[in-house]
């Protein structure tokens, strides 16, 4: 993949469990976690090509083609994407040419 492809920058966000108070937790929606900011290139994937990638609800899902960072485990459990303010949980995490230096990364609208 071609550097000048990158064009677009998402933030990786964890999610922050607090005590709820009745001996479980909670995710704190309005505390989260900036991990890195990273330039990237989103892909929009159409609604009939949703099931192609595994995906059957109706929501909006793109395409995320990033570069391998030492600091961050794409495939954590905790983490989501923002773009253009938007948030985006991952769903799945491809290691794209099988080099370990690109990943593909498939994520949905979070509501």
């Amino acid at each position: 993949m071609k550097p000048r492809k990158f064009k677009h920058r998402i933030e990786i966000h964890g999610v922050t469990h607090t005590a709820d108070g009745f001996g479980g937790n909670t995710v704190d929606e309005a505390v989260d976690s900036l991990l890195v900011s990273s330039w990237c290139k989103v892909v929009s994937i159409p609604r009939n090509k949703l099931t192609e990638f595994g995906l059957d609800e109706v929501k909006k899902a793109i395409r995320v083609f990033v570069r391998h960072r030492n600091d961050l485990d794409y495939n954590r459990s905790d983490l989501f994407l923002k773009y253009k303010g938007e948030r985006f949980a991952i769903n799945s995490v491809v290691e794209k040419n099988l080099d370990g230096f690109h990943f593909q990364i498939i994520a949905t609208t979070w509501y």
